[in-house]
């Protein structure tokens, strides 16, 4: 029987690395991007302006979609995406919101 993949798991995507330490051995957690229109009112959509994006394109961090990625499946972009330091405190902030504690409470 061949092995059925969904579509969202086919192909390259776009995504921010959230990973402190690049390390083979341990997965990546990451957040997609979308270029499809988003619900901003949603909080943990956090939109992308499109001068931070290669294809020049408007785009939207799905920060309530976090994925733990093997090292293995991540490939270096033609393009690299840097964000500023406010925008990418945002997209941690979102991501935050929908988890059942408070970051400050983990010490």
């Amino acid at each position: 029987m061949p092995h059925a993949q969904k579509p969202e798991f086919i192909g390259r995507h776009p995504a921010i690395i959230l990973s402190i330490k690049n390390d083979p051995k341990w997965p990546h957690l990451v957040v997609p991007l979308t270029s499809s229109p988003q619900d901003l009112s949603e909080p943990t959509i956090v939109p992308i302006e499109k001068k931070f994006i290669p294809t020049g394109k408007p785009s939207y961090a799905i920060c309530s979609h976090i994925y733990s990625v093997a090292h293995s499946r991540l490939s270096r972009p033609k393009y690299k995406m840097r964000l500023t330091h406010d925008k990418f405190e945002l997209i941690k902030i979102a991501c935050c919101i929908r988890l059942p504690f408070s970051p400050m409470q983990i010490s």
